[in-house]
């Protein structure tokens, strides 16, 4: 019988490198669980990692173009998607050098465990983690979009 193989470091591993305590660990379950090894029926919760990467990435965006925003840049044609896209990959791709969030994720099988290798893999769980947060102090009753803010400013995210 299959078993779910993966991280060698466990989820609360993550919460202490990350500084984030999850109140509701099924949501952190969810982020670290890659497609296969939800449907093969190996991990408690039915959905994968994608929903919450999809909502991670549009408040990465937010984020992004609220700060290009106030630091000044307005003018026709500065603030575009294209150009939030772009300092959005950017930032994830230097800070997935921090926190390699890929060391966390569970699969099910070689091609989960070959994607989990990838650097689109440890920018799928950056995001789905960064969804997971929202999510979380949300359901606390708190902002989540300002949890998830104050969490990028404390990993140094968005730079000086």
């Amino acid at each position: 019988m299959s078993h779910v193989r993966g991280p060698q470091m466990s989820p609360k591993d993550l919460e202490e490198e990350t500084g984030y305590r999850f109140r509701n660990p099924e949501l952190l379950e969810m982020a670290l669980s890659h497609h296969p090894a939800v449907s093969a029926g190996f991990t408690k919760n039915p959905d994968p990692m994608e929903p919450l990467a999809t909502l991670g990435e549009t408040i990465l965006d937010t984020l992004i173009a609220t700060r290009l925003y106030e630091r000044g840049d307005r003018e026709r044609g500065t603030l575009t998607p294209e150009m939030v896209r772009r300092a959005k990959h950017a930032r994830s791709r230097r800070f997935g050098e921090k926190i390699p969030f890929r060391k966390y994720i569970r699969w099910e099988d070689e091609e989960g465990k070959s994607w989990a290798q990838t650097k689109r893999a440890s920018d799928t769980v950056f995001k789905a983690f960064t969804g997971a947060v929202y999510l979380d102090a949300r359901r606390d009753r708190m902002d989540g979009m300002e949890v998830v803010r104050e969490m990028l400013e404390r990993w140094g995210y968005f730079g000086k």
